[in-house]
């Protein structure tokens, strides 16, 4: 199977993964999120793993201790958990129609935990910085993923492209640069 998704699967899978993390607070101190709120400020202004109280302590904490779950194979199970209680609400990022569950879960599994990890890891650290570049196509089969950057003639790719194709590299994924002539 195939999609033209960028970033769209990823943010998606990101959001799903982290439901817990950034859309309810571990304290009672904890501000909630505004009803026409649909992802946290300190997601999108950088500032979702500073520490520099116990509240955002407690949140570093949970993420990082998601992170090592995805690193451990739990992904499709969150997602799984997740998309049953949560399906349908609007939450930026999610678009609960594009792919079904069974289709989200097999990709989660299909990346494997260290791609998964990672690709969440780079989400957490600057949301703003890493949700865009991602390549345009996103193949995947049984067992196996493959990202294709499409480059048609004089275009090249961008500096967070560039990024990107080396953070999947290092992670172990397959990422290839098709450049088309006509």
């Amino acid at each position: 199977k195939g999609q033209h998704s960028e970033n769209g699967i990823f943010l998606t899978i990101f959001v799903l993964l982290l439901w817990d993390t950034i859309f309810t607070s571990s304290s009672s101190n904890s501000p909630s999120l505004l009803p026409i709120q649909d992802l946290p400020l300190s997601l999108l202004n950088g500032s979702l793993m500073l520490t520099s109280n116990e509240r955002e302590s407690q949140r570093r904490r949970k993420i990082m201790k998601r992170v090592e779950e995805l690193r451990d194979g739990k992904g499709p199970d969150i997602l799984e958990m997740v998309w049953r209680d949560h399906y349908g609400t609007y939450a930026r990022g999610v678009n609960w129609s594009r792919n079904s569950m069974a289709e989200l879960k097999h990709i989660v599994y299909a990346l494997g935990p260290t791609v998964l990890a990672n690709i969440v890891s780079l989400f957490v650290q600057s949301y703003m910085s890493w949700s865009g570049g991602l390549p345009d196509l996103f193949l995947w089969n049984e067992e196996n993923v493959k990202f294709v950057e499409v480059k048609g003639p004089g275009d090249t790719l961008s500096d967070r492209q560039r990024a990107w194709i080396d953070q999947l590299v290092r992670s172990g994924a397959s990422v290839e640069v098709c450049h088309v002539k006509f």
